[in-house]
């Protein structure tokens, strides 16, 4: 997620059952303060929750349900992240 963010133009909304979890890492308080990452309290299994996320328009959706490790690729980059 640190290397989504640095690209300039791009922001992210996290749901996670415990933002605490994430709220202190070092990594990301630059991108908070700024606003250019929000993190919502929920469930990703909830509908309701999920259906929250998508206020405004989004043009990638990442999902870590279920998994430990993936991987996507971004403007030929190849971005991996571990679910926390």
């Amino acid at each position: 997620m640190v290397r989504l963010l640095a690209i300039p133009e791009w922001t992210a909304t996290i749901l996670l059952r415990k933002p605490e979890s994430i709220e202190s890492e070092i990594n990301l308080k630059n991108y908070l303060a700024d606003g250019r990452l929000k993190i919502i309290k929920g469930n990703a299994t909830s509908y309701e929750d999920v259906k929250s996320l998508f206020d405004k328009k989004v043009d990638v959706v990442i999902s870590t349900i279920g998994t430990f490790k993936s991987e996507i690729r971004a403007n030929d980059r190849c971005i991996t992240w571990i679910r926390i």
